[in-house]
């Protein structure tokens, strides 16, 4: 068997089926993972945004988001493609095509999706991928620091750009969309989550009260958005009226029917804050549930969905952020009771709750044994490894609101690390011994500073 695993930061590892046994050899976990990203042509590079040089004492930490990658079959070959984004003025997304032989080849700029980040429209944050227009061809979201694109699939012709007509032409800072019919009418319809406020533009500002209101319950980020697909390519604002505006600095999003009612609700990954859950109540409306969420303050990252004991329910995985000696927020692994007991129940331990500064994350069955097993990718700022700032950052989270919530006042990151030069996880599901972290016996031993993760059989071998 071979798929592969892909971290937005470039790298390309296949994974590669092997045999059983009783040790923890690659041949008896069931697979090792090698990489091959230079092997298959995919060479992409992400480069961290500027900013406005009032933010010159934090831009690492400010900067430190934006890379991705996102899958789809964009010539409806039968073959996984990728697409790549990065977030300076002037630098270009890629697409690159499988060339089903193994290789890759890069075509944003020929297809119309590479020139996407311009001073005065905004930086790429991500893309999702979806047939918003049911015409057999999946379009393309990115959503940016900016305006956000949606980029329709026009078949050999590649994509042209359709924001302003579709009504999504709104400037927002973004770090995550998702698209899913939450009315149930045959159309996809599309969620953004907003970090910073609309308000701000992060290359011109006009005050430096940027930041976050608290470090435990923020509540003053930009404003979410939720857009009703109305048809004939067009998109309506129903944000208020369907009660999904959080304004918790909401860093990921993800749909799927938590109370199996047939209706998909959302789950929200928020940074500074609790997860928040809104059920859908038949397409209405939606409603903000407790659900066990509601004190555990931590640092949302990105929420994966999964059955992971197989019981025909979604559970959740969020990740989240620890650092020893300052600070154990510990990752989630949310067991769904909402049907018996109203709430999730969190049983993550020992490497699953503590895997450093944890960013994307998936589940997939990486040895086909029929369980879900979970891919973590870590690592905040890798920067002089004898220096960090966490000692500075702990003074700001010290002080009153008023000071932290004002850019100006943080310390001088300079080079210094943050959470730097952590190693993903490779977290193989063993049912009823929980998950034990495989990666360096699989063959995953890299320090990159992860952001985002997909799974997909890159080379269709199951």
């Amino acid at each position: 068997m071979t798929a592969a695993f892909l971290a937005a930061i470039g790298a390309v590892v296949a994974l590669n089926r092997a045999g059983t046994g009783a040790s923890d050899t690659p041949a008896d976990l069931g697979f090792r993972l090698v990489e091959v990203a230079g092997k298959a042509g995919v060479d992409f590079v992400h480069h961290a945004t500027t900013l406005d040089p009032k933010l010159d004492n934090i831009a690492p930490h400010v900067a430190a988001l934006g890379a991705c990658v996102s899958v789809t079959d964009v010539n409806r070959d039968g073959w996984p493609d990728l697409y790549f984004t990065t977030s300076r003025f002037g630098s270009r997304n890629a697409l690159y095509v499988n060339r089903q032989d193994g290789t890759f080849r890069e075509v944003a700029a020929e297809a119309g999706v590479a020139d996407l980040n311009r001073e005065g429209e905004g930086v790429s944050m991500g893309a999702v991928w979806g047939d918003y227009d049911n015409d057999g061809a999946e379009d393309l979201l990115v959503y940016k620091w900016g305006y956000p694109q949606l980029l329709r699939s026009v078949g050999d012709r590649g994509f042209e750009d359709v924001t302003a007509r579709a009504g999504l032409r709104r400037w927002m800072n973004s770090n995550g969309a998702i698209w899913f019919d939450f009315d149930r009418d045959g159309l996809l319809d599309v969620y953004l989550t907003a970090y910073f406020r609309s308000d701000i533009d992060m290359w011109h500002l006009a005050t430096t009260r940027i930041m976050q209101n608290s470090f435990e319950f923020a509540t003053n980020g930009g404003k979410n958005l939720l857009f009703r697909n109305l048809g004939e390519g067009q998109f309506r604002d129903v944000t208020d009226e369907m009660g999904v505006g959080s304004t918790r600095w909401t860093m990921a999003a993800a749909a799927a029917d938590f109370n199996d009612d047939g209706w998909p609700d959302l789950y929200l990954a928020n940074d500074y804050g609790p997860e928040e859950l809104f059920l859908n109540r038949a397409g209405r409306r939606f409603e903000l549930v407790r659900a066990g969420l509601q004190d555990d303050s931590k640092s949302g990252m990105s929420v994966a969905v999964g059955d992971f004991y197989n019981r025909g329910r979604f559970d959740a995985f969020l990740t989240n952020i620890s650092e020893r000696g300052y600070l154990f927020q510990g990752n989630n692994l949310r067991i769904n009771f909402l049907k018996e007991l109203g709430r999730f129940e969190e049983i993550a331990t020992g490497p699953v709750a503590d895997a450093g500064w944890a960013w994307g994350a998936q589940f997939g069955d990486l040895n086909n044994d029929g369980l879900l097993d979970l891919i973590v990718v870590n690592g905040f700022i890798s920067g002089e490894r004898e220096r960090d700032y966490w000692y500075a950052m702990s003074k700001v989270a010290g002080a009153a609101s008023h000071i932290f919530e004002d850019a100006r006042n943080w310390p001088a990151m300079g080079t210094v690390s943050l959470s730097g030069y952590e190693r993903s996880r490779v977290l193989v599901n063993q049912g009823a011994a929980g998950l034990a972290d495989v990666a360096e016996a699989v063959g995953v031993t890299d320090v990159y500073d992860g952001r985002s993760v997909a799974l997909v059989d890159l080379f269709n071998r199951g």
